[in-house]
């Protein structure tokens, strides 16, 4: 049942939630797997390259605000700073857009939330270097197929993206992971591109919320709630409300 009385004809959420569950490590062809090193490679990169500029800083400075006393579980990037997960997952987000020098699809820029949300997540649940390869093969996929369904902006998709991430790396349920996207359908952000219009400095920004926001999510799913499944499914939920071009 779906979170409101509406009736659902598609299964395209637990489509999803049930290839992120059982992909594996194995399932990923190796050109795939070198790929996702080197847009690891890549992001981390460009994001320590941008570590002088003063927006860095300040997201830095923000950063270790969130978490005060430098004895979190994450790593501050560039810095080493020992900070709360999610305040090293914003200052990652800030930092992989910040020269623009991430990859590039139709659709924006996955790495500057996948990544982060990957590296950073592998980190404090100590995972392999398998599990975090899977979990940003399985974050690009869930990415470019929601941001191609529908029509929201660049940073608008990257929530999706982190959110699989965390899915993956954190092992929910395919009911956790479906609840967990209706969280994400409730939360993404409208068709507004006013960073864009106005060239605002605000855009980078926009990546480091996308990336803190994934993980407070996931922690609300795992303490339990309801009636927010199906969401990518549901008329009046989220892709209607985009323009839906592809949703298949």
């Amino acid at each position: 049942m779906g979170f409101n009385s509406h009736t659902i004809s598609t299964d395209m959420t637990k489509q999803l939630c049930h290839y992120i569950k059982t992909t594996a490590f194995e399932d990923i062809p190796p050109i795939v797997v070198e790929r996702a090193k080197m847009m690891i490679l890549q992001t981390i990169g460009v994001s320590i390259c941008s570590y002088d500029l003063k927006q860095i800083k300040d997201a830095i400075k923000i950063a270790k605000k969130m978490s005060p006393g430098g004895q979190g579980e994450a790593t501050l990037w560039a810095d080493g700073t020992k900070v709360s997960w999610e305040a090293a997952a914003f200052a990652a987000g800030v930092m992989g857009d910040m020269l623009d020098w991430e990859d590039c699809s139709i659709t924006g820029h996955p790495s500057s939330g996948v990544i982060p949300t990957a590296v950073i997540g592998a980190e404090v649940l100590k995972k392999s270097g398998k599990e975090l390869i899977t979990s940003v093969v399985v974050g690009y996929e869930v990415y470019q197929r929601i941001a191609m369904a529908g029509r929201t902006n660049i940073a608008g998709y990257n929530l999706f993206g982190c959110l699989a991430v965390l899915m993956k790396l954190m092992d929910l349920t395919e009911e956790q992971m479906n609840q967990l996207f209706g969280v994400g359908t409730a939360c993404a952000i409208i068709p507004s591109n006013v960073h864009e219009i106005t060239m605002s400095d605000s855009l980078n920004y926009l990546y480091g919320y996308r990336t803190e926001n994934a993980v407070t999510m996931v922690k609300t799913v795992l303490e339990g709630f309801q009636n927010m499944e199906d969401a990518l499914d549901d008329p009046t939920a989220f892709l209607s409300h985009l323009g839906t071009q592809r949703p298949e």
